[in-house]
Formats: C-alpha cells, sequence, structure tokens
C-alpha cells in the first residue's frame, strides 16, 4: 500500500480547483462573446493563426440554436448579440 502525504490543506485545495471552477461556471453567460474578443485579440496581435480554429469552429456550431439564432453557451437561450458574435466569429475565421 502506497500511502501519499497531501502537501496542501483542504482550504489551499478549495482555493486551487474550486474558486477557478465557479468563476467558469459563472461567466458561462458570456462565452460567445468571449470567443470574439479572443479571437479579436489575437488577430490584432497577428497571431489568429495559432487558435485552433476547428475548435472554435465546433464551440459556436453547438451554441447554435434550432430557431437559427447563437446563444451564449450550450443550454442557454439564443440571443441577438450572441448571434452577432457567432457572426463575427465566423467572419474572423473566413
Amino acid at each position: 500500500m502506497v500511502l501519499v502525504r497531501l502537501t496542501l490543506s483542504v482550504e489551499a485545495l478549495l482555493v486551487k480547483y474550486c474558486v477557478p471552477l465557479q468563476e467558469y461556471c459563472a461567466s458561462e453567460y458570456l462565452r460567445m462573446n468571449g470567443v470574439y474578443w479572443g479571437l479579436t485579440a489575437m488577430d490584432l496581435m497577428g497571431a489568429l493563426g495559432e487558435m485552433c480554429r476547428d475548435e472554435v469552429i465546433g464551440f459556436v456550431s453547438q451554441c447554435q440554436h434550432e430557431s437559427g439564432g447563437f446563444r451564449a453557451s450550450v443550454g442557454h437561450d439564443p440571443s441577438l448579440l450572441c448571434t452577432l458574435s457567432a457572426i463575427q466569429v465566423a467572419h474572423c475565421l473566413s
């Protein structure tokens, strides 16, 4: 039997892993806009080619609602702002 000694306290583990997860979940409504902002920043730096194009397209495709509009993230309602961001993402990657 191998015993592993934890060097971090429970509080430190919570801060290290749970707080970022909570922040990730709390910012879910901004996800599509964030993808657009990130692509735009990479483009301004001349590094758009560094982005994984297929993953970005896959995420945007998953966010399309049956009505034709786009959502901030899977499970959210479509909105005009998210649809605009999805169109801008498609334009950046074309």
